[in-house]
């Protein structure tokens, strides 16, 4: 079986596209989903993720409730007992 590599739609900025195959040099931004790497062990290398760095540094403990206070930022709040 052959190799295949995947097709994106390239735009010509006339409005219009046509498919090309990725080459190795290619990359899928951040921002798209990917992670800016243009090989599967630099993607490895590329998972960091600011939101989970912080909630992880969250103490934790019993009764407690993890909110969002901004963009990357996390904060803690007791449970009350209801009734």
């Amino acid at each position: 079986m052959a190799d295949v590599r995947p097709t994106k739609l390239q735009n010509d900025g006339n409005g219009y596209g046509s498919l090309r195959e990725f080459s190795d040099g290619d990359t899928v931004p951040v921002a798209l989903g990917g992670t800016g790497a243009a090989t599967a062990a630099g993607a490895r290398l590329s998972l960091f993720d600011a939101r989970l760095q912080n909630f992880s540094l969250l103490l934790g403990g019993a009764d407690q409730l993890p909110f969002q206070t901004g963009p990357n930022t996390w904060a803690q709040t007791p449970l009350t007992s209801v009734g």
